[in-house]
């Protein structure tokens, strides 16, 4: 049985961050517009494939580190956050076409 420290967190609990902008999250579009295009590894943006499932999964359970996920501790989020931040910046300077899209979608969703 596992007893809770006396911060009341039970050590054997891990907290896991597999958001943020990595070389899954930020997988580009295809370039097709057939409908049997896809993106290899989400479904659609709350549902990943198999395949980073199975990723997720190796990494939880003590597999290689692929550099996706993080144990979040009362250590390391404020640096996963700032990591997390720099990315998104990163991010959104390598893609502004992609933040073009995003910021016309979500001006007509807020009429």
């Amino acid at each position: 049985m596992s007893h809770s420290g006396a911060s009341g967190v039970d050590p054997a609990v891990r907290v896991w961050d597999f958001g943020g902008y990595d070389q899954f999250s930020a997988e580009p579009f295809p370039e097709s517009t057939e409908l049997s295009a896809r993106l290899r590894w989400f479904w659609e943006p709350t549902y990943y494939t198999r395949a980073l499932g199975n990723i997720i999964l190796t990494r939880i359970f003590g597999g290689r580190d692929t550099g996706y996920g993080v144990v979040l501790t009362g250590d390391t989020i404020e640096a996963r956050l700032a990591d997390v931040r720099e990315r998104r910046n990163a991010y959104r300077a390598s893609h502004p076409e992609a933040v073009r899209r995003v910021r016309e979608i979500y001006d007509s969703a807020s009429k």
